[in-house]
C-alpha cells in the first residue's frame, strides 16, 4: 500500500539512504500505486540529500500536475533546486507565492531563504516585496533578513528603500548586529544622509560596537 511504501521511504531518508528511497518510490509507481504528498516529500528530500536537484525539481512538478500539496519543507527544496540547477529566479519566486496561495504556513527561515536569492540576482523590488510580505503576516525578521535587504537595496542605487528597511528595524525595536549596522552606514552615506549615518554610528557607540575599516573605506567613498 501507499502506507507501505512511504513508511520505507520515510525510513530509509531518515538514516540518509537516499538512493534506497528514490527505488522505493520507484517501485511504488512500477507497482502501480499512485504516490501520495508524504510519498513525493520523501522523494524530494532524498533527492535534497543525495544533491539530484533537476530530480527534486520534476517530483515537485510532478506533484503540481496532480494538484498534490508540498510541505513546507519541499518548497524548500523545491527553491534551492532552482537556484542549484540555473532555472531562473523568478521561477523559485512563483514557488514561493505558491506555496503562500496553498496555505502552506512560512517562517522567516523560508522567507530569508527567497529574499536571499532574490538579493544574490540583485532584484531588490522582489527582496522588498517578500520583506514587507512577511512583515504583513506578522512573522518578525531577524537581522539577517534586514541585512540582505538592506544589501541589496543599496547596491541596486535605492538607499532610500534601504533607509526605510532600518528605520522599519529601528522602529519596532529590533536589535541590529554589526553586518545590519554596516550596511546601514554605507547605505547612508549613499544617500547623503548624514545626520542618519550619525545616528547609526551613535547607536552603535551606546552598544560598544565599533565598524569595521570595510565599512568607514565605502562610506567615505560614497
Amino acid at each position: 500500500t501507499v502506507v507501505t511504501y512511504t513508511s520505507a521511504m520515510a525510513a530509509c531518508v531518515k538514516s540518509n539512504q537516499w538512493r534506497e528511497a528514490l527505488v522505493a518510490f520507484q517501485l511504488m509507481i512500477n507497482n502501480r500505486v499512485a504516490p501520495d504528498a508524504k510519498a513525493y516529500d520523501a522523494a524530494i528530500h532524498a533527492c535534497r540529500i543525495g544533491r539530484h536537484w533537476t530530480k527534486a525539481l520534476k517530483l515537485w512538478k510532478d506533484m503540481e500536475k496532480k494538484n498534490l500539496i508540498p510541505s513546507a519543507r519541499s518548497y524548500m527544496i523545491a527553491i534551492t533546486a532552482c537556484e542549484q540547477t540555473n532555472v531562473s529566479w523568478k521561477r523559485a519566486c512563483e514557488i514561493f507565492e505558491d506555496m503562500s496561495r496553498k496555505g502552506v504556513a512560512s517562517n522567516v527561515y523560508a522567507y530569508n531563504k527567497i529574499i536571499s536569492l532574490c538579493a544574490r540576482h540583485g532584484k531588490w523590488r522582489p527582496a522588498l516585496y517578500f520583506f514587507r510580505d512577511m512583515a504583513s503576516k506578522g512573522i518578525e525578521p531577524d537581522a539577517f533578513t534586514y541585512s540582505t535587504t538592506i544589501e541589496v537595496c543599496d547596491k541596486c542605487g535605492k538607499w532610500q528603500e534601504a533607509l526605510s528597511v532600518y528605520e522599519y528595524m529601528d522602529a519596532n525595536e529590533v536589535e541590529p548586529n554589526i553586518i545590519t549596522y554596516s550596511k546601514a552606514i554605507i547605505a547612508s552615506a549613499r544617500a547623503n544622509k548624514w545626520n542618519h549615518l550619525e545616528n547609526i554610528l551613535k547607536a552603535m557607540n551606546d552598544k560598544g560596537l565599533v565598524p569595521d575599516d570595510f565599512t568607514y573605506f565605502s562610506a567615505i567613498k560614497a
